[in-house]
């Protein structure tokens, strides 16, 4: 064993970078499980849509949703009404392009 250590005293930074490398590939070895999770929860079953309610939703389509529920008032009392400031077209820059929040 010795002589195996006193041999690589002369590559010691190969052998770190090595155990290094081993280090880093178990790492994601134990990870792919959870990507591949994902990649079926969120891109296949769900379309890859992660939430089901949206985190901004249109005024015209909010008041057209009162159509097809019973619970518009909870729903409407769900969301804010935002002004259209920097901040919040920075936050959500699709509305930029639609015109209105």
């Amino acid at each position: 064993m010795f002589k195996v250590l006193k041999n690589l005293k002369e590559s010691w930074l190969a052998v770190l970078i090595i155990v290094l490398l081993l280090c880093v590939q178990a790492a994601t070895d134990l990870r792919l499980p959870e990507y591949t999770s994902q990649i079926v929860n969120v891109g296949i079953q769900q379309g890859g849509i992660e939430d089901a309610y949206p985190e901004v939703i249109r005024k015209s389509t909010l008041e057209s949703m009162r159509n097809f529920t019973d619970n518009y008032d909870m729903i409407a009392n769900s969301y804010e009404i935002l002004e259209k400031t920097d901040k919040n077209l920075d936050k959500y820059p699709r509305t930029k392009e639609r015109g209105n929040l």
